[in-house]
């Protein structure tokens, strides 16, 4: 099992504060990643409520480290509370949300080479898959899921 995810505040050389997310990815590697949003600094906030930096935000209810199939299940659970058809929702998996990161954060125009290092890809090639990925909503995963789907 992975730690997979611990929050803490990191003060930085100019004497700001950050909220930062840490995980230990599937390599082992420590990740870091910056909670921007209020939403995301509200939920750390309540999700580590009374507990040191250093406890993890998720755990099962024996007080292990969630994994990724842990973290499939609860977002199949949150799709189908959230109205989604049960059949569809089983076909979500994390990877989906990652991969749509991506694809947000170069559509919007960071630098490759940001998205690269921050999405751990060896090869700029490898992001570069994520460029344009959805110019078209006709072209967008979910239609071409409904359109299998239908047949």
């Amino acid at each position: 099992m992975r730690t997979v995810a611990v929050a803490v505040a990191v003060a930085v050389a100019d004497g700001s504060r950050h909220i930062v997310v840490r995980f230990i990815n599937k390599g082992g590697k420590t990740v870091e990643l910056p909670i921007t949003s209020e939403l995301g600094r509200t939920l750390v906030h309540r999700l580590g409520a009374g507990r040191p930096a250093t406890e993890l935000l998720f755990t099962r209810d024996d007080g292990t480290p969630v994994d990724r199939w842990w973290i499939s299940a609860a977002l199949t659970a949150a799709a189908i509370a959230g109205g989604m058809p049960a059949s569809e929702a089983r076909a979500l998996h994390p990877h989906m949300l990652r991969a749509t990161t991506i694809t947000e954060l170069l559509d919007a125009g960071a630098r490759p080479e940001e998205v690269q290092a921050a999405a751990q890809h060896a090869s700029i090639a490898t992001t570069f898959r994520y460029k344009d990925r959805n110019k078209s909503l006709i072209g967008h995963v979910f239609y071409r899921r409904d359109k299998a789907s239908d047949a």
